[in-house]
């Protein structure tokens, strides 16, 4: 859902989404947006991972880096004005 939101299309589609979420990558996210922010590919990178002891292992991790993400582009916000 996360891939959804960056980039307004789903990460995996067609009859066998199945099949594409265990086996495939879906399109990098910095080729659909190049101004992405690369920690928000990262993040959404983390979240499909197929090994899933590399993938978050639960939603307060998740939440935790976005928090980062967020507080990092603040700072960036504040410090470019």
């Amino acid at each position: 859902m996360l891939y959804e939101m960056a980039s307004g299309r789903m990460a995996f589609h067609g009859g066998t989404a199945h099949d594409a979420i265990l086996n495939r990558a879906p399109i990098p996210l910095s080729r659909l947006i190049p101004e992405l922010p690369a920690k928000l590919e990262d993040i959404v990178n983390k979240a499909l991972e197929k090994d899933r002891n590399l993938r978050y292992q639960n939603a307060a991790d998740i939440q935790a880096d976005l928090q980062r993400l967020k507080r990092y582009a603040d700072s960036t916000r504040v410090s470019a004005s």
